[in-house]
């Protein structure tokens, strides 16, 4: 949430951040949780040793190393969100929300064609946040409310080749839709300065692909490299509603429209792994994603008598890591944990600058996970806990050495805790 959109001044809530709640759903980080059935216990370090629907997402060419067709029926997170951020209405007014979160995270399955080729389908949602707040400070006398949704959809098919099907090489290939929804409902009331009312819904539609590869040292030793391209839009709309009512001069208005703009270009992705995977014994991984700077303008729309306007992104260059191991305690009961990185790709702009950017929350969020297996002939399951937090600022509100309210930078935190259950039949 970043609350600077709540501004009482309607050119200020319209033009500068009407838009920046949503754009906070991820606070500018590639990843808020890690995704999958193996991968999910083992931090997502996954890249050179990423099977079944986990190499969909993760490294098609890892799709080589299936040995039988599989469903993957279902791999879900359960839990609890926490974010916190320090006078983000007003200041010394705080901004603090749980959520429960319910993600159907992954769903696919796998398909042997030959000894060389294997294919593959998957539904994965690698974005999901829900924030919802409601306030009453000053005595009563500032009012706030909002609910807000963000979600991502990834979904499509995958190849994986062997040549001759006992290469040290292996290759893949996916291509994925992307979907993403967003949708906000929010109110403030300040009895000094009046009330404002915001309502959106968002819809984005793109494509986007992936390449792998793999090369087996021997011993159980592999490597892995991943190219993800940058999403390629299709299609974006969405529709808005906003009234003032204030007492400043020229702050009564409202302002709608059907014909909102949108974009969401996911930066570039490169990807190394290296790790060993003994079946039936134990397994390690690392992995190291890389994703550069990426601008772009997530919204486009027609200001009433100001012309076009636009709500910018831009976002630095990002360096994560996952690590993450695999052991069987008894015969079919494989024990994983893992960690894993999200650094904010977000620069906060300065508090007296004029821009257009919407991003301005630079926290960076650390991960731990582990999960418990039990695997048969024809099934495996496996239950988990994942746990993350994250420190750092965001806009919001303080006062100049006069008392004057003026915007500034507020320290903010989250926390998550997450519960995953996987199921995986094979045939």
């Amino acid at each position: 949430m970043n609350h600077r959109v709540f501004r009482i001044s309607a050119a200020a809530a319209l033009a500068a951040g009407l838009f920046a709640t949503a754009a906070q759903a991820s606070d500018g980080r590639y990843r808020d949780y890690v995704i999958g059935d193996r991968a999910s216990g083992m931090g997502g370090a996954a890249i050179a040793i990423a099977q079944s629907v986990d190499a969909v997402y993760y490294n098609p060419a890892g799709l080589t190393d299936t040995k039988r067709d599989s469903l993957s029926l279902s791999a879900n997170l359960y839990g609890f969100e926490k974010l916190r951020q320090r006078s983000a209405m007003f200041p010394g007014e705080d901004a603090s929300s749980t959520s429960f979160v319910a993600i159907p995270t992954a769903v696919g399955g796998v398909k042997r064609f030959s000894d060389e080729w294997v294919g593959g389908f998957g539904v994965f949602t690698p974005e999901n946040d829900k924030s919802s707040l409601i306030a009453s400070k000053a005595n009563g006398k500032h009012l706030y409310s909002l609910s807000e949704t963000d979600q991502t959809l990834k979904f499509g098919p995958a190849v994986g080749w062997q040549p001759g099907g006992d290469s040290a090489w292996s290759f893949g290939a996916s291509v994925f839709g992307v979907y993403r929804s967003m949708q906000l409902s929010a109110s403030l009331f300040r009895e000094e300065d009046g009330q404002i009312n915001q309502a959106y819904d968002l819809k984005d539609f793109a494509l986007a692909a992936s390449l792998g590869a793999q090369y087996d040292f021997g011993g159980g030793w592999r490597a892995g490299a991943t190219v993800q391209s940058p999403n390629l839009h299709l299609y974006g709309t969405g529709r808005q509603n906003v009234t003032v009512s204030g007492n400043a001069q020229g702050a009564q208005m409202g302002f709608n429209s059907d014909d909102l703009d949108t974009d969401n270009r996911q930066s570039l992705q490169l990807g190394l792994g290296i790790g060993r995977s003994v079946a039936g014994q134990y397994a390690f991984g690392v992995d190291v994603l890389y994703h550069p700077s990426a601008s772009y303008d997530l919204l486009e729309w027609n200001y009433e008598g100001q012309g076009q306007a636009t709500g910018h992104v831009k976002m630095k260059d990002v360096v994560d890591f996952s690590l993450g191991g695999e052991y069987y305690v008894a015969e079919n009961w494989p024990v994983r944990a893992g960690v894993f990185t999200s650094f904010s790709a977000v620069d906060i702009p300065e508090v007296d600058e004029v821009n257009d950017e919407l991003l301005d929350t630079d926290m960076d969020l650390y991960g731990f996970t582990i999960s418990v297996g039990r695997e048969t002939e024809n099934m495996g399951v496996n239950l988990g806990l994942e746990y993350a937090f994250g420190n750092g600022h965001t806009g919001g509100y303080g006062r100049d050495e006069n008392g004057n309210v003026v915007d500034d930078e507020t320290p903010c935190k989250k926390q998550m805790i997450l519960v995953s259950l996987s199921t995986s039949y094979y045939f």
